[in-house]
């Protein structure tokens, strides 16, 4: 994962871990189809695509990013095109799991857009920290407000 870009009094809570079982499955497609190719060259039309599609499956694997910090979530997929998530913590409405045999996809809906990340191997594990830590930020945020209003009572108090 590239270096994260984090503000002032941020710190990265958890990130998302890619499945090598899914790397590998899209390798050994690709070895398998490569193997057939240099067998049977004349299967070219046939053969070319699909190899195209496991190295592609792979680039798109290890170029996914996501992570949680105290403040945000940051992520980034695609290969072509690229989506990237970057919003507080207080506007992420939703955040959803569809389970795979060897992976899941976690879902992240803000309040501009949603995001799907594929390959995820630990999501439930990062989607309960998630929840956690906006949690805390909302608690944070309201502990915030009263403090304000405290002050903004006792100045006009005086």
């Amino acid at each position: 994962m590239g270096e994260k870009k984090k503000g002032k009094n941020e710190k990265v809570i958890a990130q998302a871990t890619i499945s090598d079982i899914v790397i590998v499955f899209w390798l050994i497609c690709g070895i398998i189809d490569f193997i057939i190719f240099c067998a049977m060259p004349q299967l070219f039309i046939i053969l070319v695509p699909i190899l195209i599609i496991c190295v592609y499956q792979i680039v798109r694997a290890r170029k996914i990013e996501l992570y949680c910090t105290n403040k945000r979530v940051v992520g980034k997929t695609g290969v072509f095109f690229t989506q990237i998530l970057d919003t507080p913590l207080n506007k992420v409405n939703n955040v959803a799991i569809s389970k795979g045999i060897f992976c899941s996809n976690i879902e992240i809906s803000s309040s501009s857009k949603q995001y799907v990340f594929n390959y995820i191997a630990n999501a439930e594990e990062l989607r309960n920290t998630l929840m956690e830590e906006i949690e805390k930020y909302e608690q944070a945020k309201i502990k915030e407000q009263a403090i304000e209003m405290a002050k903004a009572m006792q100045n006009s108090k005086i």
